[in-house]
């Protein structure tokens, strides 16, 4: 009895022994392999949980933040290897900090259907890498971006996706590197895009293996901006209206911008050069629709404090549009919510200050401008709602009809593009048959008035020649009796007599000059001649006329001529007949506004482009500046006061100057008052 309790309780020892050493080995391998998996996770941070494709997942999808993550790297230089054993991803705090430009993203997704799934990335970056693999199989990279060149693109080229195809149950492991273009896209986070490919070449494309849009849709746009300016244009050229001009420069950068857009067409290797381009028409664009608008409905005439304002934010939003563009590339930091909201309010306020604009001209009767008014008014509302809708959501987007660049959004808005392009081109055609009937107006407006110039001319022609035939036969009689001894005691009427009627006769003689230029009879003879006794003949026939004035007279001549112009081979082409009238009227001008005791000096030199100007300088009592511009348009005044001291018809510079000007010369003033 004792012998056996003796040998279970041995037993049980040993039983406890044994049982207490397996605990501890067990323990000891439990404590191992938590350390090293406490080893694994801190050197490589954990994969963030992969994602489900299965057949109720939508088209076009954008990932849950909690299933992909990302990291930046500050110097740009980081390989692939690099990144995969990196503990440096996060799956928190994806806001992007502006003075990195590359960052690394990685993530998993499963194929959980019973077939293999078509599936694109869409990319908005300026570059990416996407290096991919199938379970346990070989990486492969590919690269596309919006500053990658056409060829280089791998994937879709124009609504940019890389596409991958996963066999059903298998995973995809993606790791993909991503450059920025603070100018191209300023995005506030990074976000990733999924989508079936299918249904994005359905959305986009003619086929998969064309890999070209709607090309016809885009060019037959295109082509009918390009008429439009062209028509416009034309029309500006016969008409010189400047609505015209600034509908052409609207309708160019429009399409502009279009081109941009269509990167599958327009420079497809210089994408750095088509955007840039696009940001500077995205900036114009709507200074040249605000001018358009105030040209055509005169707004500096019938509002003038309005049109101020229009001028003013004209060029206001084209400088906060490029503060926008370039903001966080300059400062180096996240200013992308302030940039799309600016952009977007800039816009707002165009739209809503055009609009302004037409209801202030809503009870106008005027043909042109109810039609404008019917033109204009269903586009810029949209514009308004589109803008408004934007600075509530937060959203916005950087082109037309293309893929936006924001990083936010994937795919293709078509509904959106669609109306944009039926309202603009309704804007083009209405707006150029609007612009057709104002051409119309101002060409038969024109044509009565170049009628009503011809009549005048034809009547101051005629005119002209029945006032010189009484006046030469009166001229005549009064110079014999001057020279007759007999009339001496009336000599002094005689001379008042015959110096007003050879005043009036210089006068008709202009009014005939000037209807030869109107009619284009003028013609010039030009013979070759030494210039220096010829004006030096002109200006001493004005010597009795200076010293009964007490003028000093005199002609200056620059040494280069003085010494060489008497060989043959330096002598001027002139027309003596033209050139004797200008100089003529020149010093009768000088003469009527130079008192007594002044100077004038007619001075020949050659300028810096080796070309003989003639000067006439008196001490005269000058011109006001803001009368400088018109002393040369006909029957001008610069004293138009009934009260003026010295008389004059108006006639002789306007001569003047379209004498000079078809020698082909030039004519300026200046003036000291």
């Amino acid at each position: 009895m004792t012998s056996l309790s003796l040998i279970e309780k041995n037993i049980s020892f040993h039983f406890l022994k044994n049982s207490f050493q397996f605990i501890k080995k067990k323990t000891f391998l439990s404590l191992i392999l938590c350390l090293s998996i406490f080893i694994s996770t801190n050197g490589q941070s954990l994969f963030p949980p992969a994602y489900k494709i299965t057949s109720d997942t939508a088209s076009f999808l954008t990932l849950p933040d909690s299933n992909w993550q990302s990291m930046a790297d500050a110097k740009g230089d980081l390989t692939l290897e690099q990144v995969i054993n990196s503990k440096l991803f996060k799956d928190k705090n994806q806001k992007l900090n502006y003075q990195n430009k590359v960052y690394w993203l990685r993530y998993q997704i499963i194929n959980s259907m019973q077939e293999a799934a078509k599936i694109s990335l869409p990319e908005t970056a300026y570059k990416a890498d996407l290096f991919t693999k199938i379970n346990d199989g070989s990486w492969h990279h590919f690269t596309t971006g919006t500053g990658v060149t056409w060829s280089r693109r791998e994937g879709l080229k124009r609504v940019l996706a890389f596409t991958v195809t996963i066999p059903k149950g298998d995973t995809l492991l993606v790791y993909k590197r991503v450059y920025w273009n603070y100018v191209a896209a300023q995005p506030d986070s990074m976000k990733i895009a999924l989508s079936s490919t299918d249904k994005l070449i359905q959305y986009n494309y003619i086929n998969e293996n064309s890999n070209d849009m709607t090309t016809i849709q885009d060019a037959f746009m295109l082509g009918m901006f390009i008429l439009s300016i062209i028509i416009n244009f034309y029309f500006f050229l016969v008409v010189r209206e400047k609505e015209f001009l600034y509908f052409c420069l609207f309708l160019l950068i429009f399409s502009l911008e279009a081109l941009c857009s269509l990167n599958d067409l327009f420079l497809r290797d210089s994408p750095q050069l088509v955007l840039y381009l696009y940001v500077f028409s995205n900036s114009v664009a709507y200074f040249f629709l605000i001018q358009f608008v105030r040209y055509f409905l005169k707004t500096f005439r019938r509002f003038p404090l309005w049109d101020k304002y229009l001028v003013l934010f004209s060029f206001t939003q084209v400088a906060i549009i490029l503060f926008s563009s370039f903001a966080s590339a300059v400062f180096h930091t996240n200013l992308a919510n302030l940039s799309h909201v600016s952009e977007n309010s800039v816009k707002l306020i165009s739209g809503i200050s055009l609009v302004v604009t037409l209801l202030l001209y809503i009870r106008d009767k005027e043909r042109d401008t109810r039609l404008m008014t019917i033109a204009l008014t269903p586009v810029l509302l949209l514009q308004v709602a589109a803008y408004g809708l934007a600075l509530i959501y937060g959203s916005y987007s950087d082109r037309f009809g293309a893929q936006p660049i924001s990083g936010t959004q994937s795919g293709f808005n078509r509904a959106a593009f669609f109306v944009l392009i039926v309202c603009y081109l309704w804007m083009m055609i209405f707006f150029t048959w609007v612009l057709f009937r104002r051409f119309s107006d101002l060409k038969k407006e024109l044509e009565h008035q170049e009628s009503l110039d011809h009549l005048k001319s034809r009547f101051f022609a005629n005119i002209s020649h029945e006032f010189r035939t009484p006046l030469t036969l009166i001229i005549g009689p009064i110079e014999d009796l001057l020279h007759d001894k007999n009339a001496q005691k009336f000599k002094e009427p005689l001379g008042y007599i015959h110096r007003n009627s050879k005043r009036l006769l210089q006068l008709v003689n202009q009014l005939l000059d000037l209807s030869k230029l109107d009619a284009g009879n003028y013609r010039v003879d030009t013979t070759r001649e030494d210039i220096i006794p010829f004006v030096k003949q002109i200006v001493h026939s004005f010597s009795s006329m200076a010293h009964r004035k007490n003028i000093f007279l005199e002609t200056e001549v620059d040494p280069r001529l003085k010494n060489n112009l008497r060989n043959d081979i330096l002598n001027f082409y002139f027309d003596e007949d033209i050139l004797e009238k200008i100089l003529y009227n020149l010093l009768s001008n000088a003469f009527k506004f130079t008192q007594e005791g002044g100077s004038i000096i007619v001075s020949l030199c050659l300028s810096e482009k080796n070309l003989l100007e003639l000067k006439v300088e008196d001490t005269g009592t000058g011109i006001p500046s803001e009368k400088l511009p018109f002393i040369f348009d006909r029957f001008y005044q610069a004293d138009a006061s009934h009260k003026r001291k010295y008389e004059g018809s108006g006639i002789g510079l306007s001569l003047v100057k379209e004498l000079v000007e078809l020698h082909q010369g030039n004519i300026t003033v200046e003036s000291n008052t």
